[in-house]
């Protein structure tokens, strides 16, 4: 999408800087703007700037980036969030650093962030690849980071590599997942804890086209799953108005066992650059606020019309 906002997520099984170019291909091939990674197996912090300067000097592109390494267990695990600020064509993003939070040795990082009249707080999530391990980092964890989150005045998007399935009997082939009583009650825990919060972001629609987003080897044959996947808070899910789906990476030279997966939103405010409009709002509120407390729903309802110009 030309003027929409979109995601990616990977695990990307290692970010060596043989993958380096690749992946920048990929990023300007699908005009990605907010790139979260799973497992870079990264160490230290030099790491992290050449692959920085890197994405800038050869997208040509304002990028941010933030990680969250594995300092204790060395090249292990990690995540990422890539955030391309400006785009043609596309309003910018505005990012809150102070914002950015990261937990559980390399498993976790969030941060928030305005475009286009949206405020968003943003996650990407690694996930042991055990059930027990599962359960124990959601319920310790994970939904304490969701409840503030929804508590927030933001919308919700977060990402990654989940180590479980949704549904057993069509999100994988594997006959040990589909038999694993862990994993069912890991499964019935999740939608019970978490699935007020949040909800998974349109997997039907890989789901339809048997398109999965893990595969495995093993003695018996490939082994295919769909583990990486996107949740947002119900606010979100009218924006998400394309189809979400995955991308090969054979043609990329990238070696991975999992797939990208990429999801696009609209704005709230589809022109081209909403800062000026949201001074607009903020003007008139207060001015109403301040000088006419009984007009404050009129000033509304005048933003509001002003906003339908744009539409």
């Amino acid at each position: 999408m030309m003027n929409g906002l979109n995601f990616m997520t990977f695990n990307v099984r290692g970010l060596t800087p043989n993958k380096y170019s690749a992946m920048m291909k990929l990023l300007e091939d699908h005009r990605i703007d907010i790139a979260l990674i799973q497992e870079t197996h990264l160490k230290g912090n030099t790491d992290e700037h050449n692959f920085t300067e890197l994405l800038d000097r050869n997208t040509q592109a304002e990028w941010k980036t933030f990680w969250h390494n594995d300092r204790q267990h060395g090249r292990a695990r990690g995540t990422a969030i890539w955030i391309r600020t400006h785009r043609q064509g596309r309003a910018p993003i505005h990012l809150h650093p102070s914002t950015v939070t990261r937990k559980g040795m390399g498993r976790m990082i969030r941060l928030s962030l305005d475009w286009s009249g949206h405020k968003l707080r943003i996650g990407n999530v690694y996930m042991p690849t055990t059930s027990t391990s599962n359960h124990w980092t959601i319920s310790t964890a994970l939904i304490n980071h969701i409840k503030k989150d929804t508590q927030r005045t933001q919308g919700i998007i977060y990402a990654g590599d989940w180590n479980f399935v949704e549904d057993q009997t069509l999100d994988t082939t594997s006959t040990k997942r589909i038999n694993n009583k862990q994993e069912q009650y890991l499964i019935r825990y999740w939608k019970e804890t978490v699935g007020n919060s949040i909800t998974e972001c349109q997997q039907e629609t890989l789901r339809q086209k048997h398109m999965y987003t893990q595969h495995h080897g093993t003695m018996e044959g490939t082994i295919h799953s769909r583990l990486d996947r996107f949740y947002a808070s119900s606010d979100m899910t009218r924006y998400i108005t394309q189809p979400i789906k995955t991308i090969e990476i054979h043609s990329y030279g990238i070696v991975s066992d999992h797939k990208p997966v990429i999801m696009s939103i609209i704005g709230k405010l589809p022109h081209k650059d909403a800062a000026p409009v949201q001074k607009e709002y903020m003007k008139r509120i207060k001015t109403a606020a301040k000088c006419h407390p009984p007009t404050m729903d009129e000033a509304k309802k005048s933003f509001e019309n002003f906003l339908s110009s744009f539409q």
